[in-house]
């Protein structure tokens, strides 16, 4: 389960954004993950809630955004790919490709919440 460590990683990262010094509860953080990412966003939900018991991200509420994969031809033609096992244009047929989007994988934002008192 691979999701687990993408869920550290996400919550490394909310760490780096806040400041040591700062006291803050985090709200939310939005992620966006790719149709052909190789993640199931139930599975990270569920580690990204095992993991986030930190005094700062006990509250944090993991909002994951699904983008569809697109791809380009050498046409030029972009469309939503149907298929991931064939990524041929749908528009001409080209099996020449490039993925535009619907393999990313980040972090989008981090809404911080109100400040709390330093333990």
């Amino acid at each position: 389960m691979h999701e687990m460590s993408i869920a550290q990683g996400i919550v490394s990262i909310v760490r780096r954004r806040l400041s040591a010094e700062e006291c803050t509860r985090v709200k939310s953080v939005r992620i966006r993950v790719g149709e052909i990412a190789g993640v199931e966003p139930a599975s990270l939900q569920f580690c990204f809630d095992v993991i986030k018991q930190d005094e700062s991200l006990t509250s944090a509420d993991l909002r994951i955004e699904r983008t569809p994969l697109v791809v380009e031809c050498e046409a030029g033609h972009r469309s939503a790919c149907p298929n991931p096992w064939d990524m041929s244009c749908v528009i001409c047929g080209n099996g020449r490709t490039k993925i535009i989007s619907g393999s990313e994988l980040e972090v989008v934002d981090v809404e911080i919440g109100e400040r709390m008192e330093c333990v």
